[in-house]
C-alpha cells in the first residue's frame, strides 16, 4: 500500500476533508457520516477517538485477523499487502487520521 502523508498546522476548526484517490469522492457525505457508498473506502481511523470509525466488509476479507484488535502502530505492516493508498492526516495535538483506499474497479 503506497501512503500519502499530510501534516496540518492550522486551527482545530480548519478539518481537511479527504477524497478517495480513485473515485473522487469525499469520505463523509454531507451530514458528516462516512460516505458506504463508496467502495473505494477500505477504512477510516480517528487518532483522537483513538479507533476505527468505518470499516468495509472487503477491508475486513482482506485482513487475516480482527481489526479492532490490530494496534495503530501496526497498521501499515498489517496493510503493507493491499493494493491501495493509505492517508495520514497528522492534526498535531488533535491525533492523526488514517484512511485506507483501494481501486473498486481493480
Amino acid at each position: 500500500m503506497k501512503k500519502i502523508e499530510i501534516h496540518h498546522d492550522k486551527h482545530e476548526e480548519d478539518y481537511i476533508e479527504v477524497s478517495s484517490p480513485y473515485t473522487g469522492n469525499h469520505t463523509t457525505s454531507k451530514d458528516g457520516a462516512i460516505n458506504e457508498d463508496d467502495k473505494s473506502i477500505l477504512f477510516v481511523y480517528i487518532g483522537a477517538v483513538g479507533d476505527f470509525v468505518y470499516i468495509s466488509n472487503e477491508f475486513r476479507d482482506l485482513i487475516d485477523e480482527d481489526i479492532e484488535s490490530i494496534e495503530i502502530e501496526d497498521l501499515e505492516v498489517k496493510i503493507s499487502h493491499i493494493d491501495g493508498t493509505l492517508i495520514e492526516v497528522d492534526y498535531g495535538w488533535n491525533g492523526i487520521n488514517y484512511y485506507g483506499f483501494i481501486d473498486p474497479k481493480g
